[in-house]
């Protein structure tokens, strides 16, 4: 396997640890499947679409989740004798993504799921297509260590994750080493958060309450960034495109979730819980009064970027 020695200079702030994201995501996984996955689903199926993956003979996906929008490519757009290998650095998601691929595997018989070993064994051969079959693999690892030979797919899609890694630089090497010449790969990527009225407007009232928010621990000002990256790790052809992700679900209850994550748990945890909790009553009254439903003020800010190698 080729590993590059030199050290990520593109972006020298780390926002979490691997094994901070792997307690996180472990701890969150519950509250993810049945709160937030629906809202990077639109998303995930636009990058299959993006990178052409149903043409595709391998696919990998990276931090793939709970494997719900993949589950569904290859259900109804995988072709047969085909790969697809679904990653995620987190036991628990990995633990939902078997769960799905067994379920598809038993509904179908084009379709045979095989459990992988988990990272640090040793590198994986993928099958030689003597099936005709759809051939699936859930695998645990971080996406900047894939226990995989080198050229093994012609498409990699990672669905919001490069701005949480531990290291952006060393995902998109790892990336292009996976990919064979003139694959492709497909990231998507959130927007500042301040071009969403939903996500500007809680840190304010926070503010004023006597409470703070930061963003030190995620990359959310990589936005477009993206592109040079992916041309110092040796990408070309880079496309990128603008998608808006309109959500109308209760604000109460996203607010609450979106607490959760990492971009806002660790600060939300500096503020003692009664100002959040006046707060998050303040936000939602604003909401109900000055943001009504069909203005749809929940809208997130998505930039995806295609490229080759």
């Amino acid at each position: 396997m080729k590993k590059s020695s030199c050290k990520s200079s593109l972006l020298k702030q780390r926002a979490f640890s691997t094994a901070k994201l792997r307690e996180f995501w472990n701890d969150f996984s519950d509250d993810y499947v049945q709160e937030a996955e629906t809202l990077g689903i639109p998303i995930g199926l636009d990058l299959y679409e993006l990178t052409r993956a149903r043409k595709a003979r391998r696919v990998i996906e990276t931090a793939a989740g709970a494997g719900t929008a993949s589950a569904m490519f290859i259900a109804h757009l995988l072709k047969l004798r085909s790969s697809f290998v679904a990653c995620d650095l987190s036991d628990e998601m990995v633990s939902k993504i078997q769960q799905k691929y067994s379920d598809l595997s038993m509904l179908s018989d084009k379709i045979k799921y095989t459990k992988l070993a988990q990272e640090g064994k040793e590198e994986i051969d993928l099958c030689n297509f003597d099936d005709d079959v759809k051939n699936i693999y859930a695998l645990r690892c971080s996406n900047e260590d894939i226990p995989i030979k080198d050229e093994q797919f012609d498409v990699y899609i990672s669905n919001f994750s490069i701005h949480i890694v531990s290291d952006p630089e060393a995902m998109l090497r790892e990336a292009h080493r996976l990919l064979k010449p003139e694959g492709t790969i497909g990231i998507s990527l959130w927007k500042r958060r301040v071009e969403s009225p939903f996500f500007k407007l809680f840190p304010e009232i926070l503010r004023e309450n006597g409470g703070d928010i930061s963003d030190d621990y995620s990359y959310f000002n990589m936005e477009g960034r993206v592109p040079s990256y992916l041309e110092k790790t040796g990408f070309k052809s880079i496309k990128k495109a603008t998608k808006y992700i309109h959500y109308n679900e209760n604000v109460e209850n996203v607010l609450r979730t979106a607490l959760k994550t990492p971009f806002y748990r660790e600060s939300i945890r500096a503020n003692p819980q009664e100002i959040v909790e006046q707060s998050i009553q303040e936000f939602c009254e604003v909401y109900s009064r000055e943001y009504p439903p069909e203005e749809e003020m929940m809208h997130f800010g998505v930039e995806i970027c295609i490229a080759n190698k």
